[in-house]
């Protein structure tokens, strides 16, 4: 009859506590999820600067918001087609356009400048020396950008049915791409040149009751090695 309480467990402040594949590891007890303020038509591909900043698109509304480490979220910038997000180590703001074609990058001042055009880029990633990979869809490919701007196609060997979210890990020494319709998500090695070597299907995903797709979309890894897939039955966590 009594209402249920979180606690976190005693062993968690031992010395032998391994925070590796624990709840507790990823969520705290004393820090709940919290909603952020303003109502959206959809809230997509939520992306964050050095300073603390989130960024996110409303698509169906063609716009772009900003919120702040104190949670108030500003209007950033409107009238932009834009499926996916990412802050670049130039601190800029990028995003793909695909019914534009297009991928471009916004300043603090939400001046505009394109970085590659002829790109239908579902999702990106952008390395820390400013080459970038996304995802097409429709081709079902994994596009590689360098430096100048150049683009090539890295990966179309058909096995990764709906190409959907990527991801860098940390060490930039590794490539994630998450696979829509697939119980399993793929890891690539990323070659010296860029392209991806030793792809296999690694991540496997717990999927719906209904239904013969996972819908796995955005995809992202943290510094303890942890991926985190969003889909439909929730935020899933792969441990390597």
């Amino acid at each position: 009859p009594n209402p249920i309480v979180v606690h976190e467990p005693e062993a968690m402040h031992g010395p032998d506590w391994d925070p590796r594949g624990k709840v507790y590891g990823t969520v705290s007890a004393d820090k709940p999820w919290r909603k952020i303020e303003g109502s959206y038509g959809s809230a997509a591909s939520p992306t964050a600067d050095r300073d603390g900043n989130i960024y996110f698109a409303d698509p169906a509304a063609h716009r772009i918001y900003k919120s702040a480490p104190d949670g108030k979220v500003t209007l950033f910038k409107s009238g932009s087609n834009v499926v996916a997000l990412r802050v670049g180590p130039d601190d800029r703001l990028y995003a793909s356009q695909p019914s534009l074609r297009r991928i471009v990058s916004f300043g603090a001042g939400g001046d505009e400048r394109l970085v590659a055009r002829d790109i239908e880029a579902n999702d990106m990633a952008i390395a820390a020396n400013g080459t970038l990979y996304f995802t097409d869809q429709g081709k079902r490919t994994v596009g590689f950008i360098d430096a100048t701007g150049r683009a090539r196609i890295v990966y179309q060997g058909g096995e990764i049915a709906v190409p959907s979210g990527i991801a860098l890990s940390p060490d930039q020494a590794m490539l994630i791409v998450a696979d829509a319709q697939s119980r399993f998500s793929w890891s690539f090695q990323i070659a010296t040149d860029g392209s991806l070597v030793n792809g296999e299907p690694f991540y496997r995903l717990e999927m719906p009751e209904t239904g013969w797709m996972s819908n796995a979309g955005e995809v992202a890894e943290d510094a303890d090695g942890l991926v985190y897939f969003a889909t439909p039955l929730g935020i899933q966590i792969c441990a390597l």
